[in-house]
């Protein structure tokens, strides 16, 4: 399979058939009338992603970082497919899943070894292969009880770094939250993706109360706001590590759909949409670049609030 023009156009069309609805709206998977037809969607996954698998990939190095783009692409569009079935077909999925998980599980290892070539050759490229390795533990671990939670990290002042990364830790800490592995930080502006793992094993729901409790705890930072979604030592963490994000001009957190951007000095923090997670997931360059980020976030941003009032559009500004 080629990895240019075609590959391009296979991702375009699976965006556009049957599975990219699946993965936008999720009452198509409840509503297929079959397994037959279940089944056949899971194919059209399946079968682009045995080819990723088996590719060989030479340089150049963008090569290999799209590869492993489209690779954690095809994974949690997989993961979102099986949350989103009943427990019937999801138990059906699990089983047709964990025939090549160990595939998947193969390749992680082989793109861990080229990503510690690639940081000697192009730090800022590497950076978005640690973004699409960590989305892809997020999403491959789909029939684990334990809930992993990627945690993106940019700071474009390097001095801040140490004080940030220390205060994430906190923060962490403090929703229950521990790192399970993490990327080497890369140096000028700072990136690091941290890959963090509830303390017990959990309901999949618990990540999205912990980004709700995150959330209120920047308002009561921000607005002063009651805190009666947070502990005490919630509310702190989440105060100390906006706190040392005044130093940086510009920076870029994302916790669970949790988003904490700032530009130009001005902080923004938003609860994402589930389409607004799906675009950062697609394209890990955003995580490299706030502004562009917002951009890119703001016109699904705008599109919801055409539908009416959400809950899930949350966002504030000092």
């Amino acid at each position: 399979m080629d990895l240019g023009e075609s590959g391009d156009r296979l991702m375009e069309d699976l965006w556009l058939d049957e599975t990219g609805r699946l993965t936008r709206q999720s009452e198509h998977v409840r509503e297929l009338p079959g397994y037959a037809d279940a089944l056949e969607a899971w194919r059209r996954l399946e079968t682009p992603l045995r080819a990723q698998l088996r590719e060989r990939i030479s340089l150049p190095l963008a090569n290999i970082i799209t590869q492993a783009s489209r690779v954690q692409v095809l994974v949690s569009r997989m993961k979102t497919f099986v949350r989103e079935s009943s427990p019937a077909l999801r138990e059906v999925l699990l089983t047709r899943w964990k025939s090549f998980k160990v595939e998947v599980v193969l390749y992680r290892l082989g793109q861990l070894e080229l990503l510690a070539w690639i940081e000697s050759e192009d730090p800022q490229l590497a950076v978005k292969g640690w973004i699409s390795l960590a989305l892809l533990d997020e999403a491959i671990d789909m029939d684990d009880a334990e809930q992993l939670s990627p945690i993106v990290l940019y700071v474009s002042n390097d001095d801040a770094y140490n004080d940030v990364r220390e205060a994430l830790d906190d923060a962490m800490e403090a929703f229950g939250l521990a790192p399970v592995r993490s990327s080497p930080p890369i140096r000028g502006s700072v990136w690091q993706v941290i890959t963090a793992a509830f303390k017990r094993q959990v309901e999949p729901d618990r990540l999205d109360q912990a980004g709700d409790a995150f959330t209120a705890g920047a308002k009561a930072r921000w607005y002063g706001e009651p805190q009666s979604q947070i502990t005490k030592a919630q509310g702190e963490a989440v105060a100390n590590l906006l706190d040392k994000l005044q130093s940086t001009p510009d920076a870029l957190i994302m916790i669970s759909n949790i988003l904490i951007v700032k530009v130009d000095g001005v902080p923004v923090v938003r609860e994402l949409t589930p389409e607004q997670v799906q675009v950062l997931q697609e394209n890990p360059s955003l995580f490299t670049d706030p502004r562009l980020a917002l951009s890119r976030l703001q016109p699904l941003r705008a599109e919801v609030s055409g539908r009416g009032p959400d809950s899930g559009q949350q966002s504030i500004a000092r």
